[in-house]
């Protein structure tokens, strides 16, 4: 699948999504600090906020969305690990 055109134009798109609900639903099943999978990452958005609460690594097939996942989180000061994988595998 190619996300090279999706990927540029994917956090236009998601500009409503409930990141922060996603994150807080998060909060309250798993205690803060523990190691999480966040798969499907796509851009970060989430990724950046369960950065500041859980060891966080992260999976996305694109390799375009992972590559502006590791802007926001450098811009974050954010240094986790990113897998480009399908997460069947």
């Amino acid at each position: 699948m190619q996300y090279n055109e999706f990927a540029s134009v994917y956090d236009a798109l998601m500009y409503d999504a409930e990141y922060d609900t996603w994150v807080d639903f998060i909060k309250k099943r798993i205690p803060q600090g523990k190691k999480i999978v966040e798969l499907a990452a796509g851009t970060g958005e989430a990724t950046v906020r369960l950065c500041k609460h859980y060891e966080v690594i992260a999976n996305e097939l694109s390799p375009e969305m992972l590559n502006i996942a590791a802007q926001k989180l450098r811009a974050a000061g954010e240094k986790i690990k990113l897998i480009c994988e399908d997460m069947c595998n």
